[in-house]
């Protein structure tokens, strides 16, 4: 169906329903908005500082995982770097496929794997490994890390 074909089928004021004002009481309603958003700014930089300063918990535990290269430790999933970012790809053990949008995002890691490892970052991917029946069939299978991570 070609768009110039569709009819509007709700009034402009239903869609957008502000007030019409002249421009000098819109100049003020921003300027008061911008105030409060320059707050929250504010308030979100103290906060994010605040979270960069909690201590941080020693890891005591041996975690074990298994990996692409099998029986894995938690510092070998951070392979020499910094950083791990570990994304859970939904995946359900009698699930046909992967969630839609955690597929959708695997087919788009490439781009971000170049950069990664220049930020010092590894970056594995998760998800449930109980027993399948049926082999994975989504399009991100090429980048889905067969890795479990103990509950």
């Amino acid at each position: 169906m070609k768009i110039e074909t569709l009819e509007t089928e709700t009034d402009k004021s239903e869609v957008n329903p502000s007030k019409v004002v002249s421009e000098a009481e819109w100049l003020v309603a921003r300027r008061d908005l911008l105030t409060r958003e320059k707050d929250l700014t504010r308030l979100r930089d103290e906060v994010s500082r605040h979270r960069r300063e909690l201590p941080w918990v020693k890891v005591e535990k041996q975690y074990v995982f298994d990996g692409p290269n099998g029986k894995e430790t938690l510092t070998d999933l951070f392979d020499d770097r910094s950083q791990l970012i570990v994304y859970h790809f939904m995946f359900g053990p009698d699930w046909e496929e992967g969630c839609k949008s955690c597929s959708y995002l695997a087919d788009h890691f490439d781009g971000a794997n170049w950069h990664l490892p220049i930020l010092i970052i590894t970056y594995r991917l998760r998800r449930r490994t109980k027993k399948r029946t049926k082999p994975i069939t989504t399009t991100a299978r090429e980048n889905l890390l067969r890795m479990s991570f103990p509950d």
